[in-house]
């Protein structure tokens, strides 16, 4: 069943990255000879967990999520990729016996399927108010229960921005404004990699696979100039 799950995202991943928008101005960034120059940008955020297709004894969870995001677009726009570090500073451990403060490093390759462009990896490449990015992505993080216990997952991501700096800044008076978003993320997490669930667990204990990350995204360098 996890294995026709994973099947199933993976399928679902494809199938939206397929009709990339074909216009020759937003395929190819003239800009960039292979990959573009990064982008540095702060995205903390909420971490909601286990809101939904978590066990019967599983108590949902919030926690502030410290991100900070390393981002690489490419000649051909819709591609890129990311390098980011985070982690969650004051959850506690599943006993209670400390906090869960472990950083996971998160990498991988990204698409952006609505939008031409605009998140942040190339914010100024467009004027739409809404793009979305769908990345398969390796996290390399401690488990639950042993935050030191390190493995890598592979994790499913579709990043929603609303770019509202575009709206409160139309004319890119203020680029650190302008290129603002919020950003809604939604991840789910495979056994592609390994186990991501430990094993033996009843049905009702065990977590979801499902992770709900809802913040702010704002550069810190380079700014766009739009």
């Amino acid at each position: 069943m996890k294995r026709l799950a994973t099947f199933l995202a993976l399928a679902g991943l494809l199938a939206v990255a397929g009709p990339v928008q074909a216009q020759e101005s937003r395929m190819i960034n003239p800009d960039c000879n292979i990959l573009c120059s990064p982008v540095f940008v702060n995205q903390h955020s909420v971490i909601l967990t286990n809101q939904f297709g978590a066990g019967d004894n599983v108590d949902s969870d919030a926690d502030f999520l410290f991100r900070l995001t390393t981002a690489f677009g490419s000649q051909f726009r819709p591609f890129f990729l990311v390098f980011l570090v985070q982690w969650t500073p004051f959850a506690d451990l599943p006993a209670g016996d400390g906090k869960a403060n472990s950083p996971a490093i998160v990498y991988g390759p990204g698409f952006h399927v609505l939008g031409g462009g605009g998140s942040f990896v190339d914010m100024g490449a467009t004027a739409d108010i809404f793009s979305l990015d769908l990345l398969p992505l390796i996290v390399y993080s401690g488990s639950a229960e042993e935050p030191s216990d390190y493995t890598h997952k592979l994790a499913l991501e579709a990043d929603g921005f609303l770019h509202i700096g575009k709206i409160i800044d139309p004319n890119n008076r203020a680029p650190f404004i302008h290129n603002t978003s919020i950003h809604v993320i939604l991840d789910y997490l495979t056994d592609a990699l390994g186990t991501t669930i430990p094993d033996g667990l009843a049905e009702a204990d065990e977590p979801s696979r499902w992770v709900l990350i809802i913040g702010a995204t704002f550069p810190f360098a380079p700014l766009p100039g739009g």
